[in-house]
């Protein structure tokens, strides 16, 4: 692809850069140009940006491939200038070294690219990024990930030759996958005077981009903004929760009317602190962007409890702000990483949610490509710097089991065999990764864990829940090779091997653990993923440690399965009742606190106003989120059929409650919407169903084969 050209940099700015060439062409013809970079790029003619996406090519497993994108430059002009604006994104930096010393990228910031037009003369041309370039620094002091942006528009062009970097060009691909784009505009809903006297806008819900600043200012007047989610107990701004993350916004005026969006780096907020401005602020002079990978919408819900109906927009924020180019666990604080267990416990709601099946292809590429030696799918991907150690580890339960429940998922919702052909192998792999640790006993034990990640189970202020990490670990050792031998069944492999494993598993898993379940979340993952003989002396187990405290007790692993666990067991009024709890601890506590995304933690922020410690909380994390997945697949019984994978045929099972007085689900799947409408019309249900192809309807259990089209029972 870049057979012909060079990687250049800018000797003098090593971190942010703009490279530069003049060209002739015929006036009003098109330019074909590729480019990719070691970083973050933009690309300009004649000042005019190309192609609507943003950190572009976004993040990749570097040591394997880097992308490039392919962009038409229409129009052009007798005497043109080609820009190339470079920032080093996650490619180097503080998130590629997460502020560990000595794990700092030391590549400079470069860029790679060829451009075929139409010279003066009529013929076509060729240009590649060579030493006809020049580059230097700009007006972008610095850009960072974590640590934001410092703009100075009085800065220079600082143009010189360019070198060359002897890099691997085998590494650069054509990237056809979901861009990260900007998308709709917030404006502040109010301006706030602190009682330390701090000067606040808010802007109404925790999103996920950059302020825009439209100003007119004195040259050299400085505008300095800082970044929160939430406001403090007495009203005051508070982010200590970004840790290390300094999320500057830096901006030093040219003087007259101007506008300015930062480059190379996006935040997590809702709330933005003047600490620095020109003058009093003005309305109209900052307003936010949304900033995600262009998936599009496919879940609605619509209900009688309103907290119920914020709760789902707040699952719907949290995915958009989390899903930019991979699926990070926070957008906010110096983390912002792709966490294999926050993918896959998210992973039914996220397909409910959104069209994510070509975002998480390109994950998946690089969660494969992430691993090392070994073959052990890691706890992140793609991985930086500071955790290349990672892929030295051995597997972590519910972690790196994204490799198989990911792309089964996939599967079901989208009916595309390919996403299993691409996985399999992987899939193999980490189901012997886990073999190796368990041996002849079948029993994963006596590894280091996660567990049940923010169980509430536990003593305030614990990481881990109090479930034993060897059942957890069996337990999905137990899954993934379920799900191992279900994707090889669908592909046609011979599986015989891991069905006979799985066999042994599950029967080592019943007798080692099924007398000794002693959590919610273990109780949950058992019945769930069908572990043991007597469900219903379990289920009743279950019953009764929920019965017992009032409330849940699930961390990151028992969230996803609890409800579908009760249900399965016919239980669901608990289901609903736990759902629909506005009391701490519940789904609904953080809507009544006013929440407006999922919380990383149950008590990140407790009745009597203390907050989670400032080292681990964040306010916009996604995980507990996988609620919606029975709102959608229990409550309303969308599903799709199992005999027929991407909804070619649905099954429609809903199961109503009088504690939720109505609910309409509207989901669109590939070939067309499912509508699944309930209300309580007196003593009886009323039952509204839309269809786009045939279907399998039960209500009260008693099933309907329909043809596409609306019914009413």
């Amino acid at each position: 692809m870049f057979e012909d050209a060079k990687l250049i940099y800018a000797p003098s700015s090593l971190h942010d850069a703009v490279f530069c060439r003049e060209f002739d062409a015929s006036a009003g013809t098109c330019a074909e140009i590729t480019v990719s970079a070691l970083g973050v790029f933009e690309v300009y003619i004649n000042g005019e940006k190309l192609g609507d996406e943003i950190l572009a090519p976004g993040w990749q497993c570097y040591d394997k491939r880097i992308g490039a994108f392919a962009y038409t430059a229409e129009n052009l002009k007798e005497h043109n200038v080609l820009e190339i604006r470079a920032s080093h994104g996650w490619h180097g930096g503080s998130i590629y070294s997460c502020y560990k010393p000595g794990f700092e990228q030391t590549l400079p910031v470069s860029v790679i690219m060829k451009m075929v037009y139409t010279d003066m003369g009529g013929d076509e041309s060729l240009i590649v990024s060579d030493e006809s370039f020049v580059g230097g620094a700009y007006q972008v002091v610095s850009s960072d990930i974590y640590d934001g942006i410092i703009y100075d528009a009085n800065i220079l062009s600082d143009l010189n030759p360019v070198s060359v970097l002897d890099y691997p060009k085998d590494k650069f691909f054509l990237l056809d996958s979901v861009k990260v784009k900007e998308h709709e505009t917030v404006h502040p809903i109010e301006l706030i005077r602190t009682p330390k006297g701090e000067t606040v806008l808010d802007f109404g819900v925790n999103m996920v981009g950059y302020p825009i600043l439209k100003i007119d200012a004195p040259k050299g007047s400085r505008v300095s903004l800082s970044f929160a989610e939430i406001l403090d107990k007495d009203g005051n701004f508070y982010n200590a929760n970004y840790r290390l993350a300094k999320c500057r916004y830096d901006y030093t005026c040219r003087g007259g009317g101007e506008e300015f969006k930062p480059f190379g780096t996006f935040y997590g907020y809702r709330y933005v602190r003047l600490d620095e401005y020109p003058h009093e602020y003005k309305e109209g002079e900052l307003r936010s962007v949304w900033v995600h990978s262009d998936i599009e919408r496919c879940g609605y819900v619509d209900s009688s409890n309103e907290l119920l109906n914020k709760l789902y927009e707040n699952i719907i924020r949290g995915q958009r702000g989390n899903y930019l180019d991979i699926p990070t666990d926070c957008p906010q604080r110096n983390e912002r990483l792709g966490w294999c267990g926050d993918a896959q416990v998210f992973i039914k709601a996220a397909i409910y949610n959104f069209d994510v099946l070509e975002f998480f292809r390109k994950w998946l590429q690089d969660l494969i490509l992430s691993r090392g030696e070994k073959k052990v799918i890691p706890r992140i991907a793609p991985l930086t710097n500071g955790y290349k150690n990672w892929q030295n580890f051995e597997p972590t339960a519910a972690w790196s089991d994204a490799i198989t429940i990911c792309p089964f998922e996939l599967y079901l919702a989208y009916g595309d065999k390919s996403i299993l052909e691409e996985t399999f192998e992987a899939m193999r792999d980490h189901v012997e990764s886990m073999r190796r640790r368990a041996g002849d006993s079948h029993l994963w034990t006596g590894d280091d864990q996660f567990g049940d990640w923010l169980g509430l189970d536990a003593p305030f202020g614990s990481l881990k829940g109090s479930s034993n990490e060897d059942i957890i670990a069996t337990a999905f050792y137990a899954r993934s090779t379920e799900l191992l031998v279900k994707s090889g069944e669908i592909l046609s492999r011979d599986v015989s091997e891991y069905r006979a494993l799985y066999a042994r598993i599950r029967e080592s898993f019943i007798s080692a653990y099924e007398d000794k379940l002693a959590t919610q979340t273990e109780c949950a993952l058992a019945l769930h993923f069908d572990l043991v003989d007597n469900r219903e002396e379990i289920h009743r187990r279950l019953v009764s440690k929920i019965r017992a405290c009032g409330h849940l007790e699930t961390g990151f692993v028992g969230t996803p399965y609890l409800l579908h666990a009760l249900s399965a067991g016919g239980d669901d009024e608990l289901a609903y009742e736990l759902l629909l709890r506005e009391e701490y601890p519940s789904w609904l506590y953080p809507v009544t606190m006013g929440a407006t995304t999922i919380w990383e933690h149950w008590d990140g922020l407790r009745p009597d106003g203390v907050l989670w410690s400032d080292t681990m909380n964040s306010y916009n994390h996604y995980a507990y989120g996988a609620c919606a997945d029975w709102i959608f697949s229990r409550a309303a019984g969308i599903m799709p059929h199992p005999d027929f994978p991407g909804y070619g045929k649905a099954k429609i099972a809903p199961h109503p409650s009088p504690r939720l007085g109505h609910l309409t689900v509207r989901y669109k799947t590939r070939n067309g919407d499912i509508v699944s409408s309930w209300r309580y019309v007196g003593d009886r249900v009323e039952y509204d169903i839309t269809v786009p192809t045939p279907a399998t309807v039960v209500i009260d259990g008693r099933e309907h084969e329909v043809e596409t089209g609306t019914y009413h029972f």
